[in-house]
């Protein structure tokens, strides 16, 4: 008796089929991004508990060229991958009722960016030095 050799459809090249799925593989790259700029942070959390020398030679280094190009990567990376993501957020939400009234999926996508730009105002403008 043969076995039943069955059609198996190659992989290759996938992803260019579609832009959807460069959009897929782009917010999915800026992933490895914020995770090299949370294992920079992890790096300074660590230089703070090994004393003011250590942590001194971290901050050179983010204040350095290199360190201040990584910063606006991971600046768009992040954008990028928040703005990708509250696009999709509707699609993702139940349909919303407030009494008879039906809330829109561009209610909820402009929400959504309205309470990012509210957060990132305010961090902004605690990073600036604060309300004093």
């Amino acid at each position: 008796m043969t076995a039943l050799r069955t059609h198996t459809r190659s992989m290759k090249g996938w992803w260019r089929r579609h832009p959807a799925y460069r959009q897929y593989l782009l917010r999915e790259a800026t992933s490895v991004v914020i995770g090299l700029y949370a294992l920079c942070l992890l790096w300074g959390m660590t230089a703070l508990l090994l004393g003011p020398g250590a942590h001194d030679v971290w901050r050179a280094c983010v204040q350095s060229l290199p360190g201040r190009a990584f910063h606006l990567l991971a600046l768009a990376a992040f954008s990028w991958h928040a703005w990708t993501w509250f696009r999709l957020l509707p699609l993702t939400v139940a349909p919303l009722r407030l009494g008879r009234y039906r809330i829109t999926q561009t209610l909820v996508h402009r929400a959504a960016l309205g309470a990012w730009a509210l957060a990132s105002a305010a961090l902004l403008v605690a990073a600036a030095g604060g309300l004093r």
